[in-house]
């Protein structure tokens, strides 16, 4: 394994969120065990280092915590409970959504002998490309996927941070996306238990990744999702 900790950066981007607004975290689970050759490796839990640095990357999340949710995997719902473990708060229950593991997926009966064939590194850069991957949908597409899915989850009682575990493969071009890139490489490939926070500054959109705020502005998706993340910027104080 290359981390045997937190990634570097993590907390410096979440010092960049503003406090008393509505943020989301979406972020790569926690330190697995090895995927044997051939494999899926949808069965493959944490380690138990991985699930102690979930937890202590709960422990530094110093924020209201809304809600977290999980892709289905398995690893990634034992690293959405050991971080809500962390932080000390009683969130009650882990919530799984596919939304965090199939959202560039169409056909993965289609899709799943690609990532078998080839590295998912080849695999994004295609994607990034706008060069069609079979059984699966375009970048732009499954960005705006997991955006709803992430802005519509927000309570309007008070100002929180929600969390989203997903895997590399769908981290990974989010990040790339709405930072303009069209390629990824090695050193920019999301590291386990690394992510990016997203929220809203008024009408436009900002992340943080790597220690670095981004300013990825308003006009990026169409007015269906504008509306939607314009209702949750401002939630009710009680």
């Amino acid at each position: 394994m290359k981390n045997k900790s937190i990634p570097p950066f993590m907390a410096e981007s979440l010092a960049l969120v503003p406090e008393n607004t509505n943020a989301a975290l979406l972020i790569r689970h926690s330190i697995r065990y090895p995927i044997p050759p051939g494999d899926f490796g949808n069965d493959i839990p944490l380690t138990p280092e991985g699930i102690l640095l979930a937890g202590e990357w709960g422990r530094q999340l110093n924020r209201y915590i809304g809600k977290i949710f999980s892709s289905p995997v398995g690893r990634c719902v034992e690293t959405g409970r050991a971080v809500l473990n962390g932080t000390g708060q009683n969130k009650g229950t882990v919530h799984t959504d596919p939304a965090l593991s199939e959202s560039f997926v169409h056909d993965i009966n289609v899709a799943g002998p690609v990532f078998m064939e080839h590295d998912p590194i080849w695999v994004m850069n295609r994607l990034l490309q706008n060069i069609p991957v079979p059984g699966m949908v375009p970048v732009e597409q499954g960005v705006k996927r997991i955006m709803t899915f992430m802005f519509s989850n927000f309570s309007d009682t008070r100002p929180c941070l929600n969390l989203h575990i997903t895997h590399d493969s769908l981290l990974s071009p989010v990040i790339c996306y709405l930072l303009g890139r069209n390629t990824v490489d090695e050193e920019d490939w999301p590291r386990m238990l690394e992510g990016a926070f997203f929220w809203y500054e008024g009408p436009e959109l900002f992340l943080s990744w790597r220690g670095a705020r981004w300013n990825i502005g308003r006009d990026l998706f169409q007015r269906d999702f504008e509306q939607l993340a314009r209702s949750l910027r401002n939630p009710v104080m009680k």
